[in-house]
C-alpha cells in the first residue's frame, strides 16, 4: 500500500508540476484533484447519478474542467 501510495503522489506530483503549480498552490491543486475525484466516486458508488446522461460523459467532462482549473491556480499569484 505504501508504494501505492508513494507512485501515486509521484503522478499527481507531475501532473501539478506540468500546469505549473509549485509550493502551495500545488497544495491547493492537490486538494482540488482529490476531492472532486473522491467526490465524483463516491456519489457514483452510492447511486447519486440518477440523470439520464452517461456517467462515464459527465466524468470525462469533471477531468477536463480539473485540468482547465489547475492550469488557472497555476496562473495564481497568490
Amino acid at each position: 500500500a505504501v508504494a501505492a501510495a508513494v507512485a501515486l503522489l509521484a503522478i499527481v506530483d507531475r501532473v501539478l508540476a506540468e500546469r505549473g503549480l509549485a509550493g502551495t498552490a500545488a497544495v491547493d491543486g492537490a486538494r482540488l484533484l482529490r476531492a472532486t475525484l473522491h467526490g465524483f466516486v463516491a456519489l457514483e458508488t452510492a447511486g447519486g447519478f440518477g440523470m439520464p446522461r452517461q456517467i462515464d460523459v459527465s466524468f470525462d467532462r469533471a477531468v477536463d474542467a480539473l485540468d482547465v482549473g489547475l492550469r488557472a491556480l497555476g496562473q495564481d499569484v497568490r
